[in-house]
């Protein structure tokens, strides 16, 4: 027997599924419908945790900034500025 090479390989058979989408084209319409609907609700919910993470992101970089000015000043002077 003959040893295959890598570049000699064998033609696969066409699929007999292959143009199914001509044949039932309403039901691959209505899967697509779905497929499009789950995209656009994992675009929204991307969108919101980005929102979050955004949020989140101020929230502590706020309180970062009100620590690096707490830093500024002298006990001294935050005793005389909380009065």
């Amino acid at each position: 027997m003959e040893k295959k090479r890598s570049g000699d390989f064998e033609r696969r058979p066409e699929k007999p599924y292959r143009n199914c989408e001509e044949e039932s084209g309403g039901e691959t319409e209505m899967a697509n419908e779905r497929r499009r609907e789950r995209m656009k609700e994992g675009e929204m919910e991307m969108e919101m945790e980005k929102e979050k993470r955004e949020r989140v992101w101020s929230i502590d970089y706020g309180k970062g900034r009100m620590k690096r000015n707490r830093d500024k000043y002298t006990k001294k002077e935050m005793k005389q500025s909380a009065w």
